[in-house]
């Protein structure tokens, strides 16, 4: 029977194509557009590897010997593909050197069948039944396959070429079990077991030596499978709508459209609920080579090199080259992380085929901060043998730190390491970091160093946020600093404490927060002065009194004698920043330029000298100006001595000498108008 869907047409098409069967079920699995003509069955006894086209049906039929066709999946119902059945991958045992040892992926591979799978049918069981409006099928087939295979093999780099002829067998049965409620829902399940199946491979290769010799390897190879179980099951609905094509015209041209002719079954719904093969047993029954197995290792030499970088916390990629075996090729590697060269006692062993790069992932190096780890490749051969190469390397775990730091403080434009430094200026805060890595691995740098300023040390961001400070090539290069930074564009306050937080960040993402030790304190107030007098010499003599006037003496100086010096004294203060320069400037009254400068570092000074070589001008008055500098940079207003004095170069006149001891004799006494200051 056809359950109630399949036409006379795909019944008739599957009898012709199977003449010699009696067709007693057709199930019609898929229906898409399609013209005539265009279904197509795989014949049995075909190799059903069958792949659908579109506008193709898709049908399984089943006979008194078992199913044959093809289903969506490309399967037979009753048993699996000769491509699911069996790998084509041909054995080979170790006796066959040349292939052995021939690099597989330089190689052209053609393989086909001789003879293509051929099922034999053994015994078919089928039986219908109804239990009320449940239709039920249960049908099994038992099969012989037989095959023949071929290999031919292509080595041009190896200079090989390789060939088999591989005659199989395999016993095939299997089970299907349907149900149907028409038109309501469908349901089966099959079962498919191959047993047995074995194939017998003789095998010959030919190669040409390096030395031009030629090399030949005869080989004898068998291969079981003791079994292969598959398992699948299917459902379907009724219920989904069917289209019609419709066509007419309209105005003298075709006009077609799809409309809902009827209902019909859905789409099945399929799982597969068991998939198992056993393995394979492979034996040489007889090999024979007119050369002997390679014996030594994998070559390394100047050209060979293993590079490895640790790229985050817990993996390590390490890249190579240079392995060379001209015997039997390189045919695989494996990669060890470990404490000793070869070791696996950090990560385990893995064996990486032929891939030149591998990364070791979640690999725990907690305890092994600038620790020499060693990353081991192990290189084998066609006969197994290795060669080791053990690359050290310095685990890193520790985020670059901030080495140093200074403070700039503008009086003097010196960088110091002073735990609190007095800053005048609102807008902006100058320092110098010094940044390193000291992991030595050329793959580990630090890659990012950003500055902000806070209000505390547990607050980084609430003046500046966390900003890059450039100089991006130095610190790819490794460079340690100095970084010179300025944060500018800000409004500091007075009298308020700010702290430089520094983040550091590797390329390993490591990172690192640091609070500066030093802090700025705004400080824009000048100092103030508190008094200023004027001194001439060590001191200024008082001819009146004959005596020096001391140098604590604020009474103003309105005449003095000394031309060649000018000594101002003088005092200052400022309740925040510490004094830290002054400078004084000499003016003549008369004059519109200073005459003369003088500064002085020290703090601790009370007076300032001009020097002892002026050439003050008699009958001159002259005057200073004096200004103060506090540590942050801030002047104090320019102090002027209240009274210029008169610089008086000349002697005064001795006009008569009276001698009051002797006699007078009456005359007048001459005056020498003449004398000096040496001349009395």
């Amino acid at each position: 029977y056809a359950m109630g869907r399949a036409t006379q047409a795909v019944v008739d098409r599957v009898q012709s194509e199977l003449p010699h069967r009696e067709i007693i079920d057709v199930r019609h699995l898929e229906v898409v557009e399609a013209e005539e003509g265009d279904w197509l069955l795989e014949p049995q006894g075909r190799h059903p590897g069958y792949k659908k086209a579109a506008g193709h049906v898709d049908v399984v039929v089943s006979t008194p010997a078992g199913a044959y066709g093809t289903t969506e999946e490309g399967e037979s119902a009753l048993a699996p593909s000769t491509e699911a059945s069996h790998e084509r991958r041909l054995a080979t045992g170790n006796g066959n050197l040349l292939r052995k040892y021939a690099d597989p992926d330089n190689c052209l591979k053609i393989e086909d069948y001789l003879i293509p799978p051929e099922l034999i049918p053994i015994k078919g069981i089928s039986k219908k039944m109804t239990a009320g409006p449940v239709n039920i099928l249960f049908t099994l087939g038992v099969f012989l396959e037989i095959r023949v295979e071929f290999l031919v093999l292509l080595c041009m780099t190896d200079r090989t070429v390789v060939g088999n002829i591989a005659p199989g067998i395999a016993l095939v049965a299997g089970l299907e079990a349907g149900a149907e409620i028409p038109p309501i829902a469908e349901a089966y399940i099959t079962a498919t077991i191959r047993a047995l199946d074995m194939k017998l491979i003789p095998e010959a290769s030919l190669g040409i030596a390096v030395g031009g010799g030629v090399k030949v390897c005869i080989v004898l190879n068998f291969e079981l499978r003791p079994i292969a179980v598959h398992v699948k099951a299917g459902i379907g609905i009724w219920g989904c709508p069917v289209f019609c094509k419709v066509c007419f015209k309209v105005f003298g041209k075709k006009v077609c459209m799809k409309i809902i002719c009827g209902l019909d079954f859905c789409p099945q719904f399929k799982i597969s609920i068991v998939s198992w093969k056993g393995p394979v047993i492979r034996a040489e029954i007889f090999s024979w080579c007119n050369f002997p197995p390679d014996t030594t290792p994998p070559v390394i030499d100047e050209t060979t090199s293993v590079e490895v970088a640790q790229v985050d916390l817990t993996s390590v990629s390490a890249k190579w080259g240079g392995f060379t075996d001209k015997e039997s090729n390189v045919f695989g590697y494996t990669a060890c992380l470990g404490t000793t060269p070869g070791s696996g006692d950090i990560a385990a062993c893995e064996d990486v085929q032929k891939d030149k790069k591998w990364t070791m992932d979640e690999v725990d190096l907690t305890d092994y901060d600038g620790v020499e780890l060693f990353y081991s490749v192990f290189c084998r051969n066609g006969e197994g043998l290795e060669s080791v190469w053990a690359q050290p390397f310095i685990a890193d775990q520790s985020p670059p730190e901030v080495t140093d730091a200074f403070l700039l403080r503008h009086a003097d434009g010196a960088f110091l390491q002073k735990e609190n430094l007095m800053h005048g200026k609102a807008d902006s805060l100058d320092f110098r970091i010094y940044v390193l890595e000291s992991n030595p691995e050329l793959a580990v740098n630090v890659s990012v160093v950003e500055v902000s300023v806070g209000l505390s040390e547990d607050d980084p961001n609430s003046v500046v946020n966390y900003t890059e400070i450039g100089y991006a090539d130095r610190i790819e290069a490794g460079d340690e600093g100095p970084y010179d930074i300025t944060l500018p564009e800000l409004e500091l306050q007075q009298d308020v404490d700010y702290f430089v937080h520094v983040r550091t960040t590797n390329t390993l993402g490591l990172q690192a927060l640091t609070v500066l030790p030093y802090v700025f304190t705004i400080d824009l107030t000048p100092p103030t002065n508190v008094k200023l007098f004027n001194h001439n010499g060590a001191s200024v003599y008082h001819e009146y009194f004959l005596s020096w006037l001391p140098l604590d003496e604020d009474a103003p100086l309105l005449y003095s004698s000394t031309y060649w010096q000018v000594m101002p004294s003088f005092e200052w203060d400022d309740a925040e920043s510490e004094l830290f320069s002054y400078r004084a400037k000499l003016y003549d009254v008369d004059g519109e330029f200073s005459i003369a400068t003088t500064t002085s570092d020290n703090p601790q000074v009370t007076f300032l000298s001009f020097g002892t070589r002026l050439q003050l001008q008699h009958n001159h008055k002259y005057y200073v100006v004096v200004e103060c500098q506090n540590e942050a940079d801030v002047w104090g207003s320019e102090t002027t001595i209240e009274t210029p004095w008169l610089i008086d170069r000349t002697r005064p006149t001795a006009m008569q000498v009276i001698d009051l001891v002797a006699a007078p004799t009456g005359e007048d006494v001459p005056v020498d108008a003449t004398g000096g200051f040496d001349t009395p």
